[in-house]
């Protein structure tokens, strides 16, 4: 534990709006509503590991290199907790409902997600804490969009409720949302050399499937070595083809794709 780490905490503000509406033909009685919520963090959580320290070189691509703590191999590794101050997020939902005599309900509510984070925290143990995150500099998890973004989503509700024998009232609803995708993160793995099981390039141990991506510049990119010809063209058909088109030259930020939108309905 960092011997002066400090409590997780973050600012937080949220703005919301209500209004009853009468919309004409549509009848009264529409609810309207709108909020907005911004978190600021001032102490995150974050997760080093003390025995790989900077060696003073750095990667092709201009990344700092790692040895272990006091030079010589080792296979361990001490994971400390310490704090990663940066991180915000901002949430806006546009929302409305609105019931009838008759019986019959309807709502919808559509948000919006803008989160950047440092460390996603998404294990229980101190290794897998540090070594489950996307890596930029090779010892610190990289800041950019949250794992837990869901970029937009929008859900919706359709309900009747009406007493067909005597008082007993019978409710049928029919309630869904689609949202965007998952983010992720493209990313390189570099197979340890020795026992030790650190990275020969970057240094580190742990966390050698989870270096982020560096784009080539293009089939002849001087800092890239290919095992064959047929591998180059493979890799610069898939970049060609994909959003790391727009980072060529440079490491790919944390979670920049996102798996496809998906639907899910339910009837009660």
């Amino acid at each position: 534990l960092d011997p002066n780490f400090k409590i997780p905490s973050e600012w937080r503000g949220v703005l919301s709006f209500d209004y009853k509406a009468d919309l004409g033909p549509l009848g009264d009685g529409w609810n309207l509503g709108a909020d907005f919520l911004y978190t600021d963090t001032i102490h995150g959580l974050g997760f080093v590991d003390l025995r790989s320290v900077p060696s003073g070189l750095t990667t092709p691509d201009g990344r700092p290199r790692y040895m272990p703590y006091g030079g010589s191999p080792t296979s361990f590794a001490d994971i400390e907790r310490t704090n990663f101050d940066q991180g915000r997020s901002f949430v806006e939902v546009i929302r409305f409902d609105k019931s009838w005599h008759n019986g019959l309900s309807l709502g919808a509510s559509m948000t919006w997600e803008n989160v950047k984070d440092n460390a996603p925290v998404t294990s229980s143990q101190a290794t897998s804490l540090y070594r489950y995150a996307a890596f930029d500099d090779p010892n610190y998890s990289a800041y950019g969009i949250s794992n837990d973004q869901i970029k937009w989503q929008f859900k919706y509700n359709a309900g009747y409720e009406h007493a067909f024998f005597g008082d007993y009232k019978t409710s049928i609803q029919l309630f869904g949302q689609t949202i965007a995708g998952r983010p992720f993160s493209y990313t390189m793995t570099e197979a340890a050399t020795d026992s030790t099981g650190r990275s020969p390039s970057f240094g580190t141990i742990l966390n050698t499937s989870n270096y982020l991506m560096y784009v080539p510049t293009g089939p002849d990119d001087p800092k890239v070595v290919y095992d064959s010809d047929t591998t180059k063209q493979q890799l610069d058909d898939y970049i060609n083809n994909s959003v790391l088109s727009k980072y060529r030259g440079q490491v790919a930020p944390r979670n920049i794709d996102t798996s496809k939108s998906r639907t899910r309905l339910d009837l009660h």
